[in-house]
């Protein structure tokens, strides 16, 4: 089988020649029966991978992104592609190797972010239980009298963020606490109370963020919180639960990066039994 061959650039792929894929590799046992294009990223084997298989008439592109024959990320179109394979580049497209290997070695995590991109309008929050999501947590802040932040103006139009990851969520709560000048909390959730209530497809980040949408507003989903926890408490907790070898900063301002550096390069991904655990714990408190 001859495959176009592609380089890939920061608009589109361009193509630069053919190569023969060679006969039972991984890739081709992947994708029987399909016509296939391969967009080269020129970095430690990373490959963007066009399958148009025909159905019903009618041809379907499909993009992979596949990293030492493990599928990181899937996406329909051109658009999507292009969000999908963001998290894995940093500055003038360097490649973050951190971010990959984190996933190819813990084939749990790459079964869940394969899971997390698959989520649209209309997935429902009870249906996380099906792939084993038993807990979500949220990372916001308090007024200054106690009463829940309710969102920024995205939360409130596209749905409140939160996370199978409770390191990821601490961040998050450190940043808008700084941000905000205000108490930040570690907001609990589970997914099975949360009747009638819709997800949002992901954003770009989720391979790091390993984030859940949901379409709910702020002040219903306090009622449906089964704990929170003020972050520099949660934190500590997290420091010893989690064995990291450093605490987690007090103060995190976006416009550093610094929350980006700790979720892609130095915090563990937590799997979803340490997440659980890790909740019943807290709940004890």
């Amino acid at each position: 089988m001859a495959l176009n061959y592609f380089d890939f650039s920061p608009n589109f792929p361009r193509l630069i020649g053919q190569f023969k894929l060679i006969a039972g590799t991984a890739i081709q046992a992947l994708f029987k029966k399909a016509y296939i294009k391969i967009f080269d990223l020129q970095e430690h084997g990373v490959i963007l991978i066009s399958v148009v298989r025909e159905k019903n008439g009618k041809s379907i592109e499909t993009y992979y992104l596949i990293y030492r024959d493990v599928i990181i990320a899937e996406a329909a179109t051109e658009t999507q592609m292009q969000r999908a394979i963001a998290p894995f580049f940093g500055k003038n497209g360097v490649v973050l190797l951190g971010v990959l290997e984190e996933i190819v070695n813990k084939p749990n995590l790459n079964e869940l972010i394969y899971f997390l991109l698959r989520i649209n309008e209309s997935t429902k929050a009870t249906d996380l239980n099906k792939f084993g999501i038993q807990v979500l947590f949220r990372g916001t802040t308090l007024h200054a009298d106690d009463s829940l932040f309710i969102g920024n103006k995205n939360s409130q139009s596209f749905g409140l963020s939160t996370s199978t990851d409770p390191l990821r969520a601490i961040v998050y709560g450190i940043m808008s606490a700084t941000e905000s000048k205000t108490p930040g909390v570690l907001q609990m959730i589970i997914p099975s109370r949360l009747e009638n209530v819709f997800l949002q497809s992901p954003n770009y980040a989720v391979h790091y963020e390993l984030e859940v949408i949901l379409n709910i507003r702020a002040s219903d989903l306090q009622q449906l919180v089964i704990k929170q926890i003020p972050i520099p408490e949660v934190a500590k907790l997290a420091k010893k639960f989690f064995n990291l070898t450093e605490d987690l900063p007090t103060k995190i301002y976006k416009g550093t990066g610094e929350h980006l550096w700790l979720m892609e390069e130095s915090l563990p991904f937590v799997n979803l039994d340490e997440a659980f655990i890790f909740y019943q714990e807290l709940i004890k408190l």
